[in-house]
């Protein structure tokens, strides 16, 4: 999932469910797979917020040096 938005991200987090073991637990690639996800869809999140702000930033003629970019 392509998340836009850190609201995107707190929705995965109340959906977010482990595959459960046969006794007691989770397991433990389930848990890692589903961290790998969260952890693209922040990626995607925080991506699409440096774009929307460098475009407010260029709209208004503020140029951001190169060093200042993360």
């Amino acid at each position: 999932m392509a998340a836009k938005t850190m609201e995107d991200i707190a929705e995965m987090f109340r959906r977010l469910k482990f595959r459960k073991k046969l006794f007691g637990g989770v397991e433990e690639q389930d848990v890692w797979k589903k961290l790998d996800d969260i952890q693209k869809a922040y990626r995607s999140a925080y991506e699409a917020q440096a774009v929307r702000y460098e475009t407010i930033l260029s709209e208004h003629g503020i140029k951001l040096r190169d060093s200042d970019r993360v």
